[in-house]
């Protein structure tokens, strides 16, 4: 380690001051490397291959290390996400039996802006055919984040989208006010939200919850995760973990029953 005592003997304050600063150092070097362990454990998720229109696309794939899988998560980002967010909330609900694919929601190079819709559509039908193959995945679950949510909006609203795919939904921290009417009513909807920008988007939404009778819908405002948080379970990803415990694990699908991606 550096040596502290040279960074701090030339400061012009008094000893119970450099003292302070030592120990502020010493505190701020060693959370620092704790969290470049945290937000992204090493050997705790894999990059597997989704065949997406018949191209193999590499996704980080969290799987589940508790041996007692309780379901699966399709966790969707706009490209440019926060990887920090991402990585935390994916390793730590696969820390607790919920293995997660991380897709994020973006087009290839060469892929034409006007297809954009049907390409997502095509990513997520094959990230759904991924994770039904996984044991032990008897419901599955998507965590849209921010911009991702209107996305996952659209694909649901195309022609032949089938929702007995997906049996819960999660928007997290979306500023959207796009219409929620392509939701399933009877499924359930967690809506959660941390920054003021989200919360006035959320008003409009529980509008359109009450008109199309979301019969399971949820708003929920929290405030953002602090720092030091992210160097274990926030208190965000516990919150959410709950909810999926709570109204969606132990939803056994029939998967024989689903129209195959």
């Amino acid at each position: 380690m550096m040596n502290i005592h040279l960074l701090t003997r030339d400061m012009t304050c008094n000893r119970p001051c450099q003292t302070l600063c030592k120990a502020l150092l010493v505190l701020f070097l060693f959370y620092g490397g704790l969290q470049a362990q945290a937000i992204v454990p090493e050997k705790q998720f894999e990059m597997v291959e989704v065949i997406t229109r018949d191209k193999p696309v590499p996704r980080p794939f969290y799987f589940d290390k508790t041996g007692t899988p309780r379901g699966g998560v399709i966790l969707l980002h706009e490209p440019g996400g926060k990887s920090r967010d991402i990585a935390n909330i994916a390793y730590y609900l696969s820390d607790h039996g919920w293995s997660t694919l991380v897709l994020e929601m973006g087009l290839p190079a060469g892929e034409p802006q006007e297809g954009a819709i049907g390409y997502l559509s095509d990513s997520l039908l094959a990230a759904i055919s991924f994770m039904q193959q996984q044991k032990g995945q008897y419901n599955l679950v998507t965590i849209a984040l921010s911009n991702s949510w209107p996305l996952l909006l659209d694909i649901m609203a195309r022609d032949g989208w089938d929702n007995d795919l997906i049996q819960a939904y999660i928007s997290l921290d979306s500023a959207s006010e796009m219409s929620l009417q392509t939701l399933p009513p009877e499924r359930p909807i967690l809506d959660l939200v941390t920054g003021r920008q989200e919360q006035a988007a959320q008003q409009e939404r529980r509008i359109q919850a009450r008109r199309f009778k979301l019969q399971n819908y949820t708003p929920l405002i929290m405030k953002p995760p602090v720092f030091l948080e992210y160097l274990h379970e926030d208190r965000l990803t516990r919150r959410l973990r709950g909810w999926l415990q709570t109204h969606v694990q132990g939803i056994e699908v029939d998967l024989k029953n689903l129209q195959s991606p």
